[in-house]
């Protein structure tokens, strides 16, 4: 189920971004895979620089670390431990300054894409018909452009980008754990799977529900807005603002209680997580102690335990987070790739379109018409003619079709 879930996301994110953007997006996921190399070297320098530390005789038992020794021609341990440590420290300073500066392109490239979408959009209202619009609120469609376009980007790109990058990381330091110790290494994260797949699984459709009034909340509030402020001369003179007022707190709060639960949903098997985690070191002391190791033995891989762990496990909160954020506004999403994908045409350059000539008359005879979607026809066997430069006017009561 969550893999089907998955592929559906990158297809729909495909859509959003199109084949360009795709190409784009390919560039910047090797980025972010020369960046998880970065976090796996640094974290992976801990374990032989600690092990050192505490028994400085490792460096002529390990035939790498020797190796090394003899290269640079270090004329005592203590000078080997020294360019060890300052080797570590620049390695996890690096890694760090690759996170910052991936963090950037990720969303610099997502807001990019929130240009193009929303512009896309806009462009894609434009080029339609008139009698589309007379279907559509045009709040509707304003929210669409301005909130729904940053939904897209801000809950679903943005997420998806970084969740694969904190993915790629976590497969590397779990590949180390696992070079390190096996057995601690799968429990540990058949644990930490176990318990998001459960906690995912028990909120997934809770979120698209959620996800969906979101969407509902936010039209009623533009829509409300909208017709207040536009007709504020009617609004005052029925005496209606207290009851547009409650409408909009009641949408207001709807929207709140929402973001508060997706945003409680995203945060919450972390606390369960970080207990599972450093309960497992704890664990592993106990154990090695029982089977008769001492304090150097243990503290190097507990050491090396420690570093990953502060890596990965933001890295696995933040996976899940971003798939709980994603499933959250994928309603926007499907929106927005309906507007899409129902018109095809594009807009059309001044030039290239020339104005009507109206030389002689307009005849309408026995013209009728009828709105799409509507059976009953707004009018009804017209017959008038229209001549240039004369004015004309159209009377009748509201509903009988002056302004088709």
């Amino acid at each position: 189920m969550v893999a089907k879930d998955t592929r559906l996301v990158f297809k729909k994110t495909q859509i959003l971004l199109g084949d360009i953007r795709v190409i784009n997006s390919a560039i910047l996921l090797i980025g972010i895979t020369i960046l998880a190399i970065f976090e796996i070297i640094g974290i992976s320098f801990i374990f032989p620089f600690m092990s050192i530390v505490l028994n400085p005789s490792v460096v002529h038992d390990n035939e790498y670390l020797l190796y090394v020794y003899t290269l640079f021609n270090f004329q005592n341990q203590q000078n080997f431990v020294i360019f060890l440590g300052s080797l570590t420290l620049i390695l996890l300073l690096m890694s760090n300054i690759a996170s910052a500066l991936m963090l950037w392109v990720v969303v610099w490239f997502s807001q990019k894409q929130g240009v193009l979408l929303s512009m896309r959009l806009l462009e894609q209202y434009m080029s339609r018909p008139y009698v589309f619009f007379l279907g559509r609120n045009s709040s509707d469609l304003s929210k669409n452009i301005l909130t729904e376009t940053q939904r897209c980007v801000d809950g679903v790109i943005y997420p998806l980008i970084y969740a694969l990058s904190k993915a790629l990381v976590a497969l590397f330091i779990l590949m180390l754990l696992f070079f390190a110790n096996p057995s601690v290494a799968i429990s540990v994260v058949v644990a930490a799977i176990f318990l998001y797949l459960i906690v995912y699984r028990l909120s997934s459709l809770r979120l698209e529900v959620i996800g969906n009034l979101t969407v509902s909340a936010v039209r009623n509030r533009y829509k409300i807005v909208s017709e207040a402020l536009q007709g504020i001369k009617e609004l005052k003179l029925k005496g209606a603002e207290l009851l547009f007022a409650k409408d909009f707190k009641l949408n207001s709060e709807n929207l709140a209680d929402y973001t508060i639960r997706s945003t409680v949903i995203a945060n919450l098997p972390k606390y369960f997580i970080e207990f599972v985690a450093f309960g497992g070191i704890v664990g592993v002391i106990l154990i090695n102690l029982i089977n008769g190791q001492n304090g150097s033995e243990i503290i190097p891989i507990l050491s090396l335990y420690a570093a990953a762990g502060y890596r990965m496990l933001p890295a696995i909160q933040q996976i899940y987070k971003s798939k709980v954020t994603i499933k959250y506004n994928m309603p926007a999403v499907d929106m927005i790739i309906k507007d899409l994908e129902s018109y095809s045409h594009t807009l059309t350059t001044k030039n290239e379109k020339r104005p009507i000539e109206f030389n002689h008359s307009i005849k309408l005879n026995s013209f009728s018409y009828c709105y799409p979607g509507s059976n009953v026809a707004s009018v009804e066997d017209i017959n008038m003619t229209v001549y240039p430069d004369t004015t004309i006017g159209i009377v009748g009561a509201t509903g009988s079709g002056k302004t088709t």
